[in-house]
C-alpha cells in the first residue's frame, strides 16, 4: 500500500469519526434539554370520600345553583343542590320564603324525610341524619353500598379552557376549583 492510499484511508476514517462524534454530541445535547412545564390558570377537580361523615353538616344558607328534587316537610322546603346537599327554606309564609340553612351532603341527589329523620344518598351510601335541630344535624347511621356509584367522565360546567381531567379512581367529584395547573391534558374550547 502506498503512502497516498494510507493517507486517503486515514482521512476517510478521521472524517467518519468526526461525523460520528458530531452526531453523538448533538444527540446527547438535545436529549439533555428539559422541556419546560406548561403552567396555566385552569380548573382542578375536588374529590370527597364516600365514608367521610365529617363533611355532612349544617351551614348558613347559600345560593341555589343547580336545583334538583324538592320536598316539603312541616313548614319547610328542602331543595336539593345537585351533588352538594340540601337548601332548607322556611316556608311559613309562602309569599316570602326565607332560606335558613344549607345541609352539606357531598354527592347528594336523592333524599326523603320521615319523623325528623333525613335519609340522603352521597352517591354510594345512604346517610341517616337526625334533623330535629337543623342547626346541629347529627349522623345517626350509614347504610353502605345502597347505590351504584356512576363512574363517568366529568367536565367543569360552563367553562372553556384547560383543566385537570376527572379521574373516578380518585373518588367522587365534589366540585371544581380555579388554580394554577401544570401540563394539563384536558381542554374545552
Amino acid at each position: 500500500m502506498s503512502q497516498i492510499e494510507n493517507f486517503n484511508r486515514l482521512t476517510i476514517m478521521k472524517s467518519t469519526f468526526y461525523v460520528y462524534l458530531s452526531l453523538t454530541s448533538m444527540m446527547l445535547l438535545f436529549s439533555c434539554v428539559k422541556e419546560q412545564p406548561f403552567v396555566v390558570d385552569g380548573m382542578s377537580p375536588i374529590y370527597y370520600a364516600f365514608d367521610d361523615a365529617s363533611s355532612i353538616k349544617s351551614l348558613p344558607p347559600t345560593k341555589i345553583e343547580s336545583a334538583g328534587k324538592i320536598v316539603g316537610y312541616k313548614n319547610l322546603l328542602f331543595i336539593n343542590e345537585k351533588n352538594s346537599g340540601l337548601h332548607v327554606i322556611n316556608n311559613i309564609d309562602p309569599a316570602n320564603p326565607v332560606p335558613i340553612h344549607f345541609l352539606q351532603i357531598p354527592g347528594n341527589n336523592e333524599f326523603v324525610i320521615l319523623d325528623d329523620v333525613l335519609y340522603a344518598d352521597n352517591g354510594r351510601h345512604m346517610w341517616v341524619i337526625d334533623i330535629a335541630d337543623l342547626s346541629t344535624i347529627t349522623v345517626v347511621d350509614v347504610i353502605k353500598n345502597v347505590y351504584e356509584y356512576e363512574r363517568k367522565e366529568l367536565y367543569p360546567p360552563n367553562y372553556k379552557g384547560w383543566f385537570v381531567c376527572f379521574d373516578s379512581n380518585e373518588g367522587p367529584l365534589l366540585g371544581w376549583k380555579n388554580e394554577k395547573i401544570t401540563n394539563p391534558t384536558c381542554e374545552i374550547k
